[in-house]
């Protein structure tokens, strides 16, 4: 009677031990994803201070971003460096322009002329680019000025 207790006594505490560490693994597989999560959000971040730094620069210091017509003879698409990138803005209508580094920094941005002399900047940013893969995370900033 006692050789079984034993035995008994011993597969209670393998089954306890071994639900302990199934659980403190399952936490700690939690914990990588998560952090992950944060770095990917981090980076996302990053690239959308990128858009609106590089839009708000251009503006700023060159003025560029000047609404084609027919007087001013404006173009309608122009490039801009910023970050070591040579990005191609377009002139989308209704005051907008656009601009995307589709490689390095993945940004998406939108400058818009306002009323008065304002000015909106919208930009998006990206952990990674379009057609990688993998999660994609997207962050986004406006900047009124």
């Amino acid at each position: 009677m006692q050789k079984g207790f034993a035995l008994l006594m011993t597969l209670l505490y393998i089954t306890a031990a071994l639900s302990v560490g199934i659980g403190v693994a399952s936490l700690v597989g939690g914990e990588i994803g998560l952090s992950g999560t944060g770095r990917d959000s981090q980076f996302a971040f990053y690239a959308a201070d990128f858009g609106a730094e590089c839009a708000l620069y251009w503006d700023l210091k060159h003025g560029v971003f000047i609404v084609p017509t027919p007087e001013n003879g404006a173009p309608d698409q122009f490039s801009i460096r910023c970050g070591g990138n040579t990005l191609t803005v377009r002139y989308i209508g209704s005051n907008i322009f656009i601009f995307s580094s589709p490689t390095g920094i993945c940004t998406d941005a939108t400058f818009e002329r306002l009323e008065g002399g304002a000015a909106r900047i919208t930009s998006r940013g990206y952990n990674i680019c379009q057609g990688q893969a993998g999660r994609r995370v997207e962050r986004g900033l406006e900047v009124t000025y």
